[in-house]
């Protein structure tokens, strides 16, 4: 894959934020310090949002403000697709999308190779076969005519559900299945994934793994330093 951009010091990297109405203030939050401060980077690192899909106009002017805010922030911006939001590229004029078929991302810091992912690819075929088929564009498109027929429903329905998830547990051998994980990565130094929620770091021989930690619990995020992820909230 080629290696098209660059890590810079002083990037920060969020993920999992989830936000819905309970959460939006707090996020907004986390924007203006962003506005503030300017680093030189921003990594969204998926499911920034507990639902947002392109097409969906109820979910999109839900989230409209903080949509703006973020396609306003005047620094780099990457955002990496995850499975609670994607099909984005209609809704963000100036960040740069990396839907999950484009995903891991390679950059580079220095002489070193760091892979970048939301974090929920290689998990078992069922949930790959579930993931492709609800991000096909056909089936999406038919998903969104189907949910406008039925007053929003389903995303009523899938909104509902997301709120019952204890987004804050702690997963059993998490090393095990990041040890896993990491076998997939090739030629890389570093590898950084949301999606489980971990906020942990492991090294296996000579590749360092580390799982960002959620936005949603807690406020947590991190600022890249020197080859190093270093802890904020």
């Amino acid at each position: 894959m080629p290696i098209s951009h660059k890590i810079k010091d002083g990037a920060i990297f969020v993920a999992d934020c989830h936000i819905n109405k309970e959460r939006k203030d707090s996020f907004l939050l986390f924007i203006e310090k962003i506005k503030q401060e300017k680093p030189p980077q921003l990594f969204l690192m998926g499911d920034i949002f507990d639902l947002l899909v392109g097409g969906v106009k109820s979910l999109i002017q839900k989230n409209q403000e903080i949509i703006h805010r973020l396609d306003s922030l005047d620094i780099e911006v990457f955002y990496f697709c995850g499975n609670h939001d994607f099909a984005l590229e209609p809704i963000f004029k100036n960040i740069k999308i990396f839907n999950r078929h484009n995903q891991p991302q390679i950059f580079l810091y220095e002489d070193k190779k760091i892979a970048l992912s939301h974090g929920d690819l290689w998990i078992d075929k069922r949930y790959e076969f579930y993931i492709k088929t609800i991000q096909n564009p056909f089936v999406l498109k038919s998903l969104i005519f189907l949910n406008s027929l039925m007053s929003d429903f389903l995303v009523k329905k899938i909104c509902n559900y997301n709120k019952s998830k204890n987004l804050c547990k702690n997963i059993k051998d998490f090393k095990d299945i990041a040890k896993e994980r990491v076998r997939h990565y090739k030629d890389v130094d570093l590898i950084i994934e949301g999606h489980f929620h971990q906020n942990c770091k492991f090294i296996f021989d000579d590749k360092i793994y580390i799982n960002l930690p959620s936005f949603a619990c807690g406020r947590k995020y991190m600022v890249f330093e020197d080859f190093s992820l270093k802890l904020k909230n």
